[in-house]
């Protein structure tokens, strides 16, 4: 880093700019499950599962698939998958994927002082990075390379207007732009996805888009890249005051926060196409592939450039009353003014109230407001403290809270029609209609499209929130916190696919509520969300050279998906209480301790070295400790014929087993973490009696220390030594077991968790301090 001069004079103008260049390479080792060499010659031998021949129903004579039945495009896609190099069916590819991450950014800032009662503040910030394949992708085709470059600018004017009353004024401006390309647009590679001959699938050369198709195969890796080739860019322009006015027992805060958000997306799901491939065609999903035989089918689509916003608004009174000496109450309200969203291009589409007309009716329609305002989005803050005695505090406090929509939830409606149609067809597994080489099946060329849409009564989401605490001096410098929060969220977001049919036999598109539609996605805020805590916090001030804290907390998370942008929808979408069960996120118990030891010896030394390299260092540390999160048990099958998959979940068969993971025989893989025969497959056209997040993962665990000395180098200066290591203990903290019931990898744990350092990381540094 290098930073120039700094200024100052009699005002005390200061002014700071900085840049900074990092290139940071990080070598993965990702684990992937790809079709073996035998399954690419149509050999499923070493499956225990039948493999169904779809001409005859019959099972195929030793689970080989004769070569004049294999597709021609499945043979040319196999091009695209690494060979395997570990063996069996499961985890069976092991490489090296570097990630590689380059950043430039500059810093500047200017601060004025006019007088002694104003203050004016300026500051700048560009940042520019590329990120080459940041999630180190096991399989080239869904590498990703992510350019993308902030601006942020800040002016804030401070004045004292008197002894009582202060005004903060700020206004900013924030741009970022931010795309995802896949490695056939990095490479040059313009065709590829024309050239396997599948009709009407050459989107890369018709949309100038490229790459291949989407192939998701149930239980292995899939190829393409379904979310690249986006670029997307995000505006917001914002202007706050606070007022802070002090008078006798009362110090009231008020003022308001405006911001104006833009983003625009040029991006589709699956603007390319998809093929997914289940099993429900053959028994078994790579075999359901070399077939060329999709259970689903979506058509490629243009991407066009969606820009939408709206403003969201805040206005807020708080007054902190000192009642009495041992009485504060807090007091205050907010009020939440968020316009309807609204596309600035036009080019966006929707559904009516009716859902089965499609709004506006012209294009472009510029100012077209996707929404019906919310006008009634009142929330107070209410908190209150009380002083038992000398030693015991009493605190408690209720508010109400609002988010509005997530932008995306509008963005991509220029992926409607009649401006970008896209159907969805699906195959019947007891009369495969659709193939590699007919990916349309037998359908006429007017075709029902699908749709997305929000509907136009979109509450904002609500958290209601409440807590009390007792704090307890037990020593002089030791304290005992006792705490309870709790929350309830309503009006969450979920992905509402409600022109699916009910479970039943037959072919899903006959059975659908209306034919105007296939599938019909309906963004709807009708989730919520619970949340309940207790914590026991120990704080340790100072004292003797030891400073810490001690926090435990057992806590309850409920929810009933996640959110529509993350693919949030429950397995049954007209029953979503089916669905409520313990967050993606719930942990039960986590503890956390934090402490700093000043070591007290030789300090006094006479011996230099003693007193100035052995004594004096300061040790520092994290100690973590946390339950494992959910696990969701799926099936990838259809086993309800209602067009969807993915969502469903097996029939558990007595209680949910507990997680006892044993040693792969080969490799560092844990397998057979959960017992399968805890679950079954369910009864044909039904939906499985597991509930949701019915099993938990591995726990966490990690220490990181500090060793921090100070050494006098003349006068007031002084040089620091710091050594930081990261999972002192190099303890391995795994990644949740594969939960897809009757996949090669159910069970299976073949990644570590991400959220913390798996392997021992020390970082040395020093300081000059004058």
């Amino acid at each position: 880093m290098r930073i120039p001069k700094v200024y100052e004079g009699r005002n005390k103008t200061f002014f700071m700019a900085a840049y900074e260049g990092v290139r940071a390479d990080t070598l993965l080792s990702p684990i992937a499950t790809v079709p073996t060499a035998l399954m690419r010659q149509g050999n499923f031998s070493e499956v225990s599962t039948p493999i169904r021949n779809p001409l005859t129903g019959q099972p195929f004579p030793g689970n080989v698939i004769p070569a004049s039945q294999l597709s021609a495009t499945a043979r040319a896609l196999l091009d695209y998958y690494p060979l395997p190099n570990r063996p069996g069916i499961a985890s069976n590819v092991q490489t090296n994927i570097p990630s590689t991450e380059n950043v430039d950014q500059f810093i500047g800032r200017g601060d004025q002082n006019i007088g002694n009662k104003v203050r004016l503040s300026v500051r700048y910030n560009w940042h520019d990075s590329v990120n080459d394949n940041p999630l180190g992708a096991q399989i080239p085709t869904q590498a990703v390379q992510q350019p993308r470059v902030n601006y942020n600018t800040v002016v804030s004017y401070t004045h004292t207007l008197s002894p009582k009353l202060l005004n903060d004024f700020r206004i900013g401006y924030h741009k970022v732009r931010f795309d995802t390309l896949n490695p056939f647009l990095v490479g040059g590679q313009h065709s590829a996805g024309s050239q396997l001959g599948i009709p009407g699938f050459d989107g890369d050369v018709r949309y100038d888009n490229p790459g291949i198709p989407s192939i998701n195969v149930s239980g292995f890796a899939g190829l393409g890249g379904a979310g690249t080739n986006w670029y997307q860019f995000d505006n917001t322009f914002q202007m706050s005051n606070v007022t802070a006015y002090t008078r006798g027992s009362h110090n009231v805060r008020a003022g308001f926060d405006l911001r104006r958000l833009e983003t625009g997306r040029r991006a589709a799901n699956d603007p390319r196409g998809r093929f997914d491939f289940t099993g429900d065609i053959s028994g078994q999903a790579v075999a359901d592939f070399m077939l060329g035989l999709p259970r689903t089918v979506i058509v490629p689509t243009d991407q066009i450039q969606g820009d939408v916003g709206g403003w969201r608004n805040g206005f807020f009174i708080n007054d902190v009353w000192q009642v009495k000496q041992q009485l504060t109450l807090s007091l205050g309200v907010r009020y939440e003014l968020n316009t309807p969203v609204q596309t600035f291009a036009g080019l966006a589409s929707m559904l009516d109230d009716t859902q089965l007309n499609i709004i506006p009716t012209t294009f472009p329609s510029p100012g077209f407001e996707f929404q019906n305002p919310n006008y009634k989005d009142l929330a107070p803050r209410l908190g209150a403290t009380y002083r038992v005695g000398a030693k015991t505090v009493l605190r408690a406090g209720y508010g109400i809270y609002y988010n509005p929509n997530q932008m995306n939830s509008f963005t991509f409606l220029t992926n409607n029609p009649p401006l970008a149609a896209v159907s969805t067809f699906t195959s019947d597994p007891a009369n495969p209609t659709l193939s590699f080489d007919h990916p349309l099946g037998v359908a006429g060329p007017a075709v029902a499209p699908d749709m997305i849409s929000p509907t136009r009564d979109l509450p904002n989401a609500r958290k209601d929130q409440w807590s009390f605490d007792v704090q307890r001096e037990l020593t002089a410098t030791t304290a005992l916190d006792v705490q309870y929060i709790g929350s309830n969220t309503s009006h969450l977001d979920r992905s509402f696919f409600n022109n699916t049919p009910q479970p039943g036999p037959g072919p899903v598109d006959p059975r659908r509520p209306t034919s105007k539609f296939r599938s019909r996605r309906i963004i709807q805020n009708d989730l919520i969300a619970d949340y309940d805590a207790v914590s026991f916090i120990v704080r340790h001030r100072m004292s003797r050279g030891l400073q810490a804290d001690a926090h435990y907390t057992w806590s309850r998370t409920r929810d009933m998906a996640t959110h529509s942008n993350g693919g949030g929808q429950t397995m049954d979408n007209y029953d979503i209480w089916r669905d409520y069960g313990p967050a993606l996120w719930d942990v039960p118990h986590r503890f956390v301790a934090t402490y700093i030891y000043d070591i007290p010896f030789l300090k006094s030394s006479s011996q230099p070295i003693l007193r100035y390299v052995v004594a004096g260092w300061q040790v520092g540390g994290v100690t973590t400790i946390q339950s494992g999160t959910p696990v969701n048990v799926t099936i990838a099958t259809d086993r309800a014929n209602i067009g969807i998959t993915g969502q469903q979940r097996p029939d558990l068969v007595g209680a949910a087993p507990e997680m006892n993971c044993q040693p792969a025989p080969t490799g560092r893989d844990l397998i057979n973490c959960y017992d399968p025969a805890a679950f079954a497959l369910p009864a044909q056209f039904t939906f499985g009696s597991a509930p949701r997040d019915v099993l938990r993962g591995p726990k966490a665990m990690i220490t990181d220390l500090s060793l921090v000395k100070n050494v006098p180098v003349g006068g007031s200066a002084r040089f620091q030594f710091r050594a930081e290591i990261f999972n002192a203990f190099n303890n391995v903290n795994y990644g949740n077991p594969n939960a897809v019931f009757g996949a090669a990898t159910f069970g299976r744990i073949s990644a570590t968790n991400t959220t913390y350092p798996n392997m021992r990381q020390v970082q040395l540094g020093g300081k000059l301090i004058f």
